[in-house]
Formats: C-alpha cells, sequence, structure tokens
C-alpha cells in the first residue's frame, strides 16, 4: 500500500512541476528562503504562519526596499 502511495505522490509532483512555469517556482523558492531568513530573525519556527507573522514580514520587506 505506501509503495502505491508513494507512485501517487511522485505523479502528482509531476503533474504541479509540468503546470507551473519555471520561473514562478523559482519565485516560490526565494520567497520560502526570505520566510525562514525572517524565522530565524525572530526566533520562530518557519511553521509560525499566521496574519500577524505575514504582516511583519511584508512591513520588513517595505522596509528594506
Amino acid at each position: 500500500m505506501l509503495a502505491k502511495l508513494q507512485v501517487l505522490e511522485e505523479r502528482s509532483a509531476q503533474h504541479e512541476k509540468n503546470l507551473r512555469p519555471k520561473n514562478t517556482s523559482d519565485r516560490y523558492a526565494a520567497d520560502c528562503k526570505q520566510w525562514e531568513q525572517f524565522c530565524v530573525l525572530l526566533e520562530l519556527p518557519v511553521t509560525a504562519i499566521t496574519p500577524g507573522s505575514l504582516t511583519a514580514l511584508v512591513a520588513s520587506l517595505g522596509e528594506i526596499l
């Protein structure tokens, strides 16, 4: 059963990859890296995605730009 689930997961990942342009995937990866750096600075787990933490991230990006 686990092998069947693994095949389904791989098919799903490939399907998603085929639908998304490379530049979009690259931008998502860059966004994730920014989020991770932000979490390190505030000593938050990367799973701390809340309206408040996202607002703080956007505000901090505005200060940088």
